[in-house]
């Protein structure tokens, strides 16, 4: 007796069952995508082929059979003697996959543009693609197969089947969409749309946590864009435009943030809106138990209740009405969770990204109104310019506003003591961790006054009117948002201890380069991570201008043979706009760091040589200008360099920045 699903019916299924989803909300479509089941009696297979872009699968021979979310045909499930062929011919990407697939041990093997594997289980779920029909003879059980499957693919730390699913039918219900999960001794996901095709190699962290290391986390052996060239923009369905928030902890650990956040949606007709928002957070080492953040309620602007589903660091929210291009949507926000990380135990802590709802970086353009209230003697601080400060009760209160478009918005509190000077419409707050020193806050206030100034020349007024420079108790790192620049006690205390004094060497750069990102990160924002050099090297490389300036050439020569050891050590593992796509099996960044921090910036001293100081300064001032308050590019780079010098930059982005090779600077 033979068990016949031919594609006719598939159809049909689809069709009827994509009316009925059209009421259902964003928690009821991920429930239903949760509890995949078989959806009829397995049939052999042989010899069957199902192809999305790059992507081919055989299914040599085996067992299929439907797989269903509810009534809704979602796919087929199969195992089997089957193989993955996938086009790895792009001369950009083929570094990054070679050191992808080394770096998780992989065993596919890469041979004249072809990536090829095998696997012996395979979900290939879609919606709006025609797969093929499935007939033949009764094959195996499938049911013990299917559970290990979804048992295996549910421990993925990234977005799962469900979540994925359920946006897609929310946000783009009438575009394609296809996830394959397939595995043998290794585990692959395979997924596709409208926007960007992607394949990644699942694998595990040897964390000294034994809890877990069962996760799997997704090492992207391939990103590719549809519809558009990598030098595009990618795709943003809203913007967030603006930002009204409270923070509030009493114990620093525990927080509560509630967020009125006002979008700009770019489509028509979308039924939610998806965010990025952690929802389980590692911040302590060893075997801890994990942070929870949870989003207690969203409400619309009438203050109506809207469903959602929170999970996996997706945020997915069903909207009252469908979008309407340029029509702003408010919604309300109200979380917690013990989000607060004091490092090493120390009595400061910074929320960074993720603490309240965020569509993807090139939405990012948002002006922010925050009130913080830590309990004494912790002490608050946030970008923006300062509305009020002052102590009630048992705490401090901080409110500010950022009245320019930015894309980070970080809060951060701390046993600080600080003192400000103002020169101009410019007020500098320099704050030490502990105890008040004197000397050094006067002297980095002093400081970071001079660079300012130094920017202006090259880079264009300052792009703010307050800058608060943080201690951190640690050593050997900044971090620059809004308004704000995090750095760590060797600025404070350059002499004391030897370790000090190991990290002490090079502090001004480190400073510059901090302050530098309120020009590059915060003045032009970068639409991706694959633009991060538009951030790091050119931050990197303006404050080896100023560098230059007032501590000589020496100084300058120093840091471009840095950048040019660095450079070789990590260009050929992937180009620059590449670089946070490289995977290692502890999790470390370090060559991404020397790509962003090392080989960038040596480019832009290789481009500074071939066009001279006063023409690369120039032009250095008129990007500033010309993508004040905008969404930067590499592309615009070049264009504006290439429209000021009358020069054909194209062939030295191809060859050094979206490629592996490296200039010799004479």
């Amino acid at each position: 007796m033979k068990s016949i699903f031919r594609c006719t019916a598939l159809l049909g299924v689809l069709f009827v069952s994509l009316l009925a989803a059209a009421d259902e909300n964003a928690p009821q479509l991920v429930a239903r995508y949760e509890h995949l089941q078989l959806g009829g009696a397995p049939v052999t297979v042989s010899n069957l082929t199902i192809t999305s872009g790059s992507m081919k699968f055989t299914l040599n021979s085996g067992s299929a059979a439907i797989v269903k979310a509810g009534d809704e045909v979602v796919g087929i499930f199969f195992k089997g003697d089957g193989v993955f062929d996938y086009s790895a011919n792009d001369a950009v990407e083929l570094p990054i996959m070679q050191t992808n697939l080394r770096n998780t041990k992989s065993n596919a093997t890469l041979t004249n543009g072809i990536l090829h594997g095998t696997f012996s289980e395979a979900l290939i779920a879609a919606q709006n693609v025609t797969l093929p029909a499935l007939e033949g003879a009764v094959g195996q059980p499938l049911d013990e197969a299917f559970g290990k499957n979804r048992d295996v693919f549910t421990r993925d730390r990234d977005t799962q089947l469900a979540m994925t699913f359920a946006v897609h039918k929310l946000i783009a219900a009438g575009q394609r969409a296809m996830r394959a999960e397939f595995r043998s001794s290794e585990e692959w996901v395979y997924a596709a749309d409208h926007e960007d095709e992607k394949l990644e190699r699942l694998y595990t962290i040897d964390f000294d946590d034994r809890a877990r290391r069962v996760e799997r986390y997704e090492a992207p052996i391939s990103e590719r864009p549809v519809g558009r060239g990598r030098a595009d923009i990618p795709p943003y369905d809203v913007v967030l435009t603006a930002i009204d928030y409270s923070v509030f902890s009493d114990d620093n650990r525990n927080a509560s943030v509630r967020a009125t956040e006002t979008f700009m949606p770019r489509t028509n007709g979308a039924r939610g809106i998806v965010l990025d928002l952690s929802d389980t957070l590692h911040l302590d080492e060893g075997a801890r138990p994990p942070r929870h953040y949870s989003v207690k309620s969203v409400t619309a602007s009438d203050g109506k209740q809207l469903p959602f589903a929170h999970k996996e660091g997706v945020l997915l929210v069903s909207l009252p009405e469908p979008t309407t291009a340029a029509s702003p949507i408010t919604l309300k926000f109200e979380l917690e969770g013990d989000i607060i990380k004091q490092v090493g135990g120390d009595n400061q802590w910074i929320l960074r990204m993720g603490w309240f709802p965020l569509p993807p970086l090139a939405g990012l353009a948002m002006t922010a109104h925050g009130v913080i209230k830590v309990k004494a003697p912790f002490v608050p601080f946030a970008g923006g310019k300062t509305i009020a400060r002052k102590a009630e009760g048992d705490y401090n209160i901080l409110e500010t506003q950022i009245d320019q478009p930015v894309a980070f918005v970080f809060v951060a509190a701390g046993k600080f003591f600080f003192e400000e000077e103002k020169r101009g419409n410019i007020t500098v707050r320099t704050a030490s961790y502990g105890q008040k020193n004197t000397r050094a806050i006067k002297r980095i206030n002093g400081l970071a006054f001079d660079m300012i100034q130094y920017y202006e020349f090259f880079l264009g007024p300052y792009p703010g009117e307050e800058l608060n420079i943080l201690e951190m108790n640690d050593l050997g790192w900044g971090q620059a948002p809004a308004g704000i620049v995090f750095i760590t006690s060797e600025a404070f205390q350059p002499l004391l201890g030897e370790l000090n004094q190991l990290y002490s060497e090079g502090i001004n750069e480190r400073i510059a380069h901090e302050i530098a990102h309120q020009y590059w990160g915060t003045a032009v924002r970068m639409p991706s991570f694959e633009e991060q050099w538009l951030t790091e090297a050119f931050a990197e490389y303006s404050a080896a201008l100023l560098l230059k300036k007032f501590q000589g050439p020496a100084t300058y020569q120093r840091l471009l043979a840095h950048w040019k050891a660095g450079a070789n050590e990590s260009r050929a593992l992937a180009p620059i706009p590449l670089a946070n796509r490289i995977t290692t099996p502890n999790n470390s960044d370090w060559n991404r760091v020397k790509l962003l921090y090392d080989k960038g910036p040596y480019l832009l001293a290789a481009l500074n040589k071939q066009v001279g100081d006063e023409a690369f300064m120039t032009f250095l001032k008129s990007y500033q200008k010309s993508f004040h308050n905008k969404l930067g590019t590499t592309k615009d780079v070049a264009g504006l360099l290439g429209f000021m010098t009358k020069q054909d930059f194209k062939p030295f982005f191809d060859k050094y920045y979206w490629g592996t090779a490296l200039p010799d600077i004479k």
